[in-house]
């Protein structure tokens, strides 16, 4: 993939002269605003980065890179310059699925853990199910104290 687009910055009306005329102007205004800041921020950082992995340990030749974010959206962290990096695929890759750890060029070093195993949901869904079998037909009420220690059992679940 070649970073032509990313080599010099262009005006958001020439940017958006390189897509289907139809598909730009059925964004709108907000939409497109977004894509064009995520744009610019994606030029300064590879620019940055001099359009090169900034994984230490990356053996390959980079042939196609990535925006890295290094605060994950899903936890608060930006698109700005300060929160991302370029990786190859490869990498890149491999961090998300936690077989390597990231080692910067400026030293630091970055390790993904891998995500806790799934939980069974049918055998908890069977275990409920075993539950309300037990408690149909009773009229009972449940205190708060109750819900409460249900809750924490739940969860205890997960980080076993």
């Amino acid at each position: 993939m070649t970073y032509e687009i990313y080599r010099k910055i262009v005006s958001k009306e020439k940017y958006f002269d390189s897509w289907d005329s139809v598909t730009a102007t059925n964004l709108g205004s907000q939409l497109q605003d977004q894509i064009y800041s995520e744009y610019l921020v994606k030029c300064e950082v590879f620019q940055r980065d001099k359009f090169t992995c900034q994984n230490k340990e990356c053996k390959k030749e980079c042939v196609d890179l990535t925006f890295h974010h290094v605060i994950f959206k899903e936890d608060g962290g930006l698109y700005t310059v300060n929160n991302g990096l370029t990786l190859c695929d490869k990498c890149h890759k491999n961090y998300h699925r936690a077989k390597s750890a990231l080692v910067l060029l400026d030293g630091r070093v970055f390790q993904r853990l891998a995500k806790s195993t799934k939980y069974n949901w049918k055998k908890l869904k069977s275990e409920m199910k075993v539950i309300r079998k037990s408690v149909k037909g009773q009229n009972r009420e449940i205190t708060w104290d109750q819900i409460s220690l249900i809750l924490k059992w739940f969860f205890d679940q997960f980080e076993k």
